[in-house]
């Protein structure tokens, strides 16, 4: 089986999520999008495993997680 790493971020201006071959190159992503948020003044809320975030801007909410999916 096949696996690949999938970012979800919420909210999106696409309906499709980032798609990376290695768990590496996602986090990699996810810790830049983390510190951006952070560089913006934003309280970022990391997960105990590091797999996703949470903030919130003046107006809105935002969530960026990376998970594990299989190809079919």
């Amino acid at each position: 089986m096949k696996f690949v790493w999938v970012m979800v971020t919420i909210p999106s201006d696409s309906d499709v999520p980032e798609i990376y071959t290695s768990k590496k190159k996602a986090l990699a992503n996810l810790n830049a999008e983390i510190e951006f948020a952070k560089e913006q003044g934003y309280k970022v809320e990391v997960s105990e495993d590091c797999l996703s975030a949470n903030w919130t801007t003046f107006d809105e909410d935002y969530s960026v997680s990376v998970r594990k999916a299989k190809v079919q």
